[in-house]
């Protein structure tokens, strides 16, 4: 199923830093601050600051569960090695014997919602995110940190650090993705997306101390459909679209589709066998409510996949 294009929705975003905001740079440095910031080049070639792709997803990913987690509904720990809880990993890894691998379709059904959505180490996942990179070198703040002495409360001596941040109000630019969805994993985006845009989920570093609270815009809106016929005023899921074909995958037998009639006031337009249709700014908002009460709707009736722990 990845090696056809059926669906695809791009969001362009930019990320607004409504608190000081620290992405580590690993290794040691001789000399500034303790922790410095992970830099990048830009177009021009200036070196600026960067939020990694995988930063992002890790994000996105780590809010994702908190909402099936939130539903009762069983998400795979990707770091257990042992004991009850499921990591859809490991399990094909005992499953997979000599020249018997376990195929592409056996691992998308057999995976949890969040790796069906973000993958795993047997599956590539739907989910794709860039780096998030400003216009230009943001300037720093340098602040200073102590360690606490667990038994005064007070400053230990000798555990001074420094680390510079990016003031608040700094503007990161990045674009996301998602590729062959069905409609409630779009849903679960939509909802994750829309935590995002209300301020309310932080990354990079010192999280508990002030730090990295971000507020996303959705500057742009833009979904794909391929084929040789027009969509009409939907937007489909893999499922309405392959029908029988993609049985194997064990999709979602949920709501697959979204009547987009009553949002939008224009249709797709063709570019080859490239079905294109950009969401108005005005309409955004209430698409991504159409998409989260489909995530919903799944998830209440029993439709999300339930795989044994």
């Amino acid at each position: 199923m990845l090696k056809t294009l059926v669906n695809e929705s791009i969001w362009d975003l930019d990320l607004e830093a409504i608190d000081p905001l620290l992405v580590k740079a690993g290794g040691i440095t001789l000399s500034g601050p303790d922790a410095q910031w992970l830099e990048t080049r830009n177009r021009k070639g200036e070196a600026v600051q960067v939020i990694p792709g995988t930063t992002l997803k890790g994000a996105f990913r780590a809010h994702g569960e908190k909402i099936l987690r939130t539903l009762n509904l069983p998400v795979c720990n990707p770091f257990v090695r042992e004991g009850a809880d499921r990591f859809c990993g490991r399990a094909f890894d005992q499953r997979s014997h000599g020249d018997k691998k376990v195929s592409p379709s056996e691992a998308y059904a057999d995976s949890c919602p969040a790796c069906r959505l973000f993958g795993s180490t047997h599956f590539i996942g739907r989910f794709q995110s860039a780096d998030a990179v400003p216009d230009r070198k943001l300037l720093t703040e340098s602040r200073d940190g102590v360690g606490i002495d667990r038994i005064s409360g007070g400053a230990y001596p000798g555990a001074k650090f420094e680390y510079s941040v990016v003031p608040a109000g700094s503007v990161f630019r990045t674009r996301i993705a998602i590729q062959n969805f069905e409609m409630w994993q779009m849903g679960l985006l939509a909802l994750t997306l829309r935590d995002f845009m209300g301020g309310f989920i932080r990354i990079g570093s010192g999280k508990t101390r002030g730090l990295g609270g971000i507020k996303a815009h959705l500057t742009g809106w833009h979904l794909y459909q391929f084929g040789k016929s027009s969509p009409g005023r939907e937007m489909r899921g893999i499922g309405a679209q392959l029908g029988q074909t993609g049985k194997a995958y064990r999709l979602v037998d949920g709501p697959d589709s979204l009547n987009l009639s009553e949002a939008l006031g224009q249709s797709w337009q063709r570019e080859g066998l490239r079905w294109s249709l950009a969401i108005p700014a005005a309409d955004r908002e209430t698409v991504l409510a159409s998409l989260s009460e489909i995530f919903v709707a799944c998830a209440e009736g029993g439709k999300l996949p339930r795989v044994a722990q």
